[in-house]
């Protein structure tokens, strides 16, 4: 796979979603907003990753996907606490912008973020659209910090998480 392509995935594929339950314990609270934002940071490290040469031009073209599938971990254990599994579609004529979707799974339930932009970024934020069990009803938005070609950091900021 191209340098170009990693980098597309890093930002927006691997930290699309980067929670878990087990660190919501040692997450901060931001009280004074009067919102209940809780704020969880992770490192999340990519497993494996796939892409799919649609139209098989040997290059990023419209509709290309990648399937990618990564760890979430404790940013100061590095233990896992959970897993991301999701996909990216570039939507440009150049293949330089995408659109993701992804779900991240941990103990307590699962959060499912949406979004995309220009795949070249070192800084990407994105959507949180819903979740289940202890993330249901929550709303908020990931930033996700590209590290190497494998490895990002997250910080997830969610409105209306139980804690």
């Amino acid at each position: 796979m191209s340098r170009k392509l990693t980098t597309w995935m890093v930002p927006v594929v691997l930290g699309a979603l980067a929670l878990s339950a087990g660190t919501l314990a040692s997450a901060s609270a931001n009280h004074g907003s009067g919102k209940g934002v809780v704020t969880l940071t992770f490192i999340e490290k990519s497993t494996a990753g796939t892409f799919v040469d649609v139209d098989k031009s040997g290059g990023p073209s419209v509709g290309d996907e990648f399937v990618f599938q990564s760890d979430l971990l404790d940013p100061d254990t590095h233990a896992k606490v959970g897993s991301v599994e999701g996909h990216c579609m570039l939507i440009t004529e150049s293949g330089d912008v995408n659109d993701c979707e992804a779900s991240g799974t941990m103990e307590g339930g699962q959060v499912r973020v949406a979004g995309g932009g220009p795949v070249d970024e070192k800084v990407t934020v994105l959507a949180v659209v819903g979740g289940t069990g202890i993330f249901r009803n929550v709303s908020g938005q990931i930033t996700v910090e590209t590290i190497d070609d494998s490895t990002s950091k997250d910080t997830l900021e969610l409105t209306g998480a139980k804690h």
